[in-house]
């Protein structure tokens, strides 16, 4: 909280600094300092500074709090002057000492219980760096970011210590901000640009363990959002170990990860970390050296999983990703399916492959499965009804289109093509059959629509094209299906006309 008491103290520490600095200008225009002098008075300045700020730690806080940022300031100042202005020492020695100073300026605010410090340390040290490395080409960005999450380390150390969850926010966002940066170059398939790219993701997927652990949903998004789109910048560097390419490999490592940690964690947390696991399991997904029906069939399967996890543990986060999934495999299945083959087969430009047929049994399945988990996983603001008729809407789709696609299967016959439509029909009509037998509900209502929509069909297309025995089977089916579920309910009706009438 910035106090007036803090705000003079930080006011004096910036004061103090620019004196410094005019002083230092005015001798070195006088010719009186020459490099060795500079550099040892600043050296001096630093000890002075940080002895005052210890004397004065107990009797005015802010004021050594002040002191020992500026001492510390100075310090890097020696650091960028003997590496970077006048070449004394190698940058590697420079990044060591500027770790070093960091990591001592976050041991003070530890000892004296102040994290604004420690933020001011961790701030110095990201300043400086840039400075020591020079040019920041593919080689200096990604070690930029290696020591940008080093120097991060004993933030974690005190912030976990000490429970300073303001620090925490601001030195992640710091050390995302530099992960971010890392995946502005645009150079492909140098090994420089992969070590900057994972790099970003390792201090990424740091920022994001650690707030995890902390309960920062905020951050843990923010993170998951960066990996992410450091995935994407993987994809683009086409590099492969053991057959995996990287960046599938590790979109499933985070997925896995993710999904891990939802199961350990509740509330708030555990929707982002489904939403991360699901955003990098679509990734890795996406990303596999397959045909895109391939791809469909993983997107399907990962669906139902997800689906039948959300089940058992009634996760309402896993169910919407679920859903998710499920929608992006079905989006696929009408590519591979055409909408208008499920009306008539002979439409169908291009016959179909057997993916077709596995994708459409999967999204029946997750349709048959939506449909179990109503009374099981309360989700709020939907009713239990459209989730019904969002469950059914899958199993219907889903086993339509795999009963069409064997039909058009490479070398198929007529028969089968005709056999396709005949039981396309009768899975509309028992589908309607079931919804219409349901208790009074928008379940029942749909219901109708189906069977108006399964008879239609009947009379206006199957009729012309399908003939034969398989035309009378059709019929005949479709009768005795209606007439069966007019007995029923007429049967469920009956007590309710009873009960009336007495």
């Amino acid at each position: 909280m910035l106090t007036p008491e803090r705000l003079l103290a930080i006011g004096g520490a910036l004061v103090t600094i620019l004196g410094v600095g005019f002083l230092l200008a005015v001798a070195i225009a006088a010719g009186i300092f020459g490099p060795v002098p500079r550099v040892v008075s600043l050296a001096l300045l630093t000890v002075a500074l940080g002895a005052v700020a210890a004397r004065l730690r107990d009797r005015a806080p802010d004021a050594a709090v002040a002191l020992a940022a500026t001492s510390s300031a100075a310090a890097f100042g020696v650091v960028v002057a003997m590496t970077t202005i006048y070449g004394w020492l190698p940058a590697s020695a420079g990044i060591v000492a500027a770790l070093v100073i960091a990591g001592a300026g976050v041991f003070v605010a530890h000892r004296w219980g102040r994290p604004v410090l420690a933020g001011l340390s961790y701030a110095q040290v990201l300043l400086v760096l840039p400075m020591v490395l020079g040019d920041l080409d593919d080689a200096a960005m990604g070690r930029l970011t290696i020591f940008a999450t080093i120097a991060f380390l004993p933030i974690v150390l005190v912030v976990v210590e000490h429970r300073w969850m303001r620090l925490y926010r601001f030195a992640a966002g710091a050390l995302l901000l530099v992960a971010l940066v890392g995946l502005l170059t645009d150079s492909v398939g140098d090994t420089a640009a992969v070590v900057r790219l994972l790099a970003s993701l390792a201090a990424a997927a740091l920022v994001a363990g650690v707030a995890t652990a902390l309960g920062e949903v905020v951050v843990v998004g923010a993170a998951l959002g960066v990996t992410s789109l450091t995935v994407l910048s993987l994809r683009g560097q086409e590099v492969a170990f053991a057959g995996v390419s990287l960046d599938s490999g590790a979109a499933a490592v985070l997925a896995l990860a993710c999904g891990i940690a939802a199961w350990r964690y509740r509330a708030r947390l555990r929707a982002v970390l489904t939403a991360g696991a699901v955003l990098h399991l679509f990734l890795a997904t996406v990303a596999l050296p397959a045909s895109d029906d391939v791809i469909a069939i993983a997107l399907a399967f990962e669906g139902l999983v997800l689906l039948l996890a959300a089940r058992s543990g009634r996760s309402t986060a896993l169910w919407c990703a679920s859903l998710v999934l499920s929608a992006i495999a079905c989006l696929r299945l009408a590519a591979m399916v055409p909408l208008s083959a499920l009306f008539v087969t002979s439409w169908s430009v291009e016959s179909t492959r057997w993916e077709a047929v596995v994708v459409g049994v999967l999204v029946a399945a997750i349709g048959a499965a939506h449909t179990a988990t109503v009374k099981r996983i309360q989700v709020p603001k939907v009713r239990d009804d459209v989730r019904t008729l969002v469950g059914v809407a899958f199993l219907l789709y889903g086993a339509s289109s795999a009963v069409v696609a064997v039909g058009l299967l490479p070398g198929a016959s007529e028969t089968r093509e005709m056999g396709a439509a005949v039981v396309t029909t009768v899975i509309w009509v028992a589908v309607a059959v079931a919804m219409i037998l349901r208790p009074a509900s928008p379940v029942t209502r749909a219901g109708y629509l189906v069977l108006v929509a399964a008879v239609a069909k009947l009379f206006l297309i199957d009729l012309h094209a399908v003939d034969g025995i398989l035309r009378a089977v059709l019929f005949v089916l479709t009768g005795l299906a209606l007439i069966g579920a007019s007995s029923q309910i007429r049967k469920f009706a009956a007590p309710r006309g009873s009960d009336a009438r007495g």
